[in-house]
């Protein structure tokens, strides 16, 4: 029986980082085109595409919220509301992880572009 080297050792580790890098960078990252950004105002209801890279300026009850688009995520950067913690939510790449702007009346998640994704095992 042969004995395990430090050459067995490293490749091991070596090719573990790598599997292990390439599933964190998917999961984190990964951009998914069956997911759109569903943006819902006092005024209307909007759907963009996650793959785009912009600026969408919406308008709420007590003023303009403008939401940024890139690579497969959002974040609100701007909105006339006093406290402003839609816009320390940061950047949301989940689907249905809503991030709202009470005072504005303003809410923005990812939901899935197929109609059987919308809907969990429960809630069916």
């Amino acid at each position: 029986m042969k004995k395990i080297t430090f050459f067995d050792i490293l490749i091991t580790l070596l090719l573990f980082t790598v599997v292990s890098l390439a599933i964190f960078y998917n999961f984190f990252y990964g951009i998914n085109s069956n997911y759109e950004l569903y943006i819902e105002s006092p005024n209307a209801k909007y759907f963009y595409n996650l793959e785009d890279k912009k600026t969408v300026e919406v308008e709420g009850v007590t003023g303009k919220t403008i939401i940024e688009i890139d690579k497969g995520k959002f974040r609100f950067i701007e909105s006339s509301c006093s406290n402003k913690d839609c816009i320390k939510m940061g950047w949301v790449s989940y689907p249905n992880y809503p991030v709202i702007c009470l005072p504005n009346k303003v809410s923005a998640y990812i939901v899935s572009k197929k109609e059987n994704d919308l809907y969990d095992g429960i809630t069916q």
